[in-house]
This record gives structure tokens, sequence and C-alpha cells, in this order.
């Protein structure tokens, strides 16, 4: 691959998301043709979805969390293709670092700890917000390999952690990655939470 287009790639993959600040409905930025908002009000945080995927909501000890499928995983009983969105607030409280901390330890806990090939790992800053970008080849027995992409980071005035990945087998992985690469880039996220 020409190192001109292999650095445009790796500036597409790991550029930082557009962030808006408005978070009612009418202060949503339009959005693209083919997806909806999920905007959930308990963790002022907006973003899109495809129309024909399928949603889950969840909270658990303190994360809110939004799974976001291709397929239906209640009737099929698992997914293959998956975005996650997990939230949480007093990062510090809750796992004794702060939540660009927190950012930085889960990613390389998570690269150490798979089976598999980090692609790429970039730390990332704008605003209030730090944290890491990064995309693993992941092996997993019995099946292709998946590649997830993470998007994690950490609100620096209110502590609030903010862990968005993307999954899906290698073979399908572009194809479905040109419809959630567009959530990464319209993300809305209310800096004051």
């Amino acid at each position: 691959m020409p190192k001109l287009l292999l650095t445009f790639l790796i500036t597409l993959l790991f550029s930082a998301p557009a962030i808006s600040q408005g978070l009612s409905s009418s202060e949503l930025p339009q959005r693209p043709s083919g997806y909806t908002w999920v905007n959930p009000d308990e963790v002022r945080f907006a973003f899109l979805k495809p129309r024909n995927w399928y949603q889950y909501d969840y909270h658990q000890d303190g994360v809110y969390g939004y799974l976001i499928t291709r397929n239906n995983a209640q009737k099929d009983g698992e997914y293959e293709t998956a975005l996650t969105v997990n939230i949480m607030r007093n990062t510090k409280e809750m796992t004794g670092l702060t939540a660009q901390e927190y950012a930085s330890a889960f990613t390389q806990t998570f690269i150490r700890s798979m089976d598999g090939e980090l692609i790429g790992k970039e730390d990332t800053e704008f605003g209030v917000f730090k944290g890491v970008v990064s995309r693993v080849e992941h092996n997993r027995e019995d099946k292709e390999p998946v590649i997830i992409h993470r998007f994690i980071i950490g609100n620096t005035q209110t502590d609030t952690l903010y862990h968005l990945f993307f999954e899906s087998p290698r073979s399908e992985f572009a194809r479905h990655w040109e419809s959630v690469s567009v959530i990464f880039k319209n993300l809305s996220i209310d800096q004051s939470f």
C-alpha cells in the first residue's frame, strides 16, 4: 500500500469526532439519511443509530449502556456486529482512577490481554476530553477473528467516562465500518455532564 494512502487511512481512522453541545431534539445537528438519534436523558449524550439496527439499553453498577446490533440479538441469541456505548459518571469514585486515567489503563490492559494484533493506537485530546482510540484484530476460538475499534475518553472536568466500541468479523468489518464511522464522527456530548 502506498505510504500516502496508508497515512490518509490512519488519519481517517483516528480522527477526533465532531462534538456538538446541543442535546435537546431541536438542538441536535441534522441527522444523516438512514440514521436516527439515540438521545438518552439520563446521560446527556446523543449518538446516531442506523435505522435498521436494533437497540438494547441497560444500567448496571453505575454504568449506562447501549448496545446497537446489526441483527436482532434477542431473537437470534447472539450478535456478531455491534456498537456498544458505555457511560460512567464519577469514574474515580468507582474505579480509583480518573476518567482519562481509566481510559488509558483500560486500553493498555485490553491490548495486553487480547489474542491478536494491534492495528493502531493513538492518544486523543479535544476540549475537556482526553482518551485513546485503538483498533485491534482479536482471534476467537473456532470463529473468524473480529476487529474491534475502541474510542474511550474521559471528561477532565466532570470525571465522566465515554467508552464506545464497534466490533465485527474481519470479513465484514470494512462494509459495516462505512455506516458506523458516521456514528463516531457525529457524537453530541454535554461537556458539563
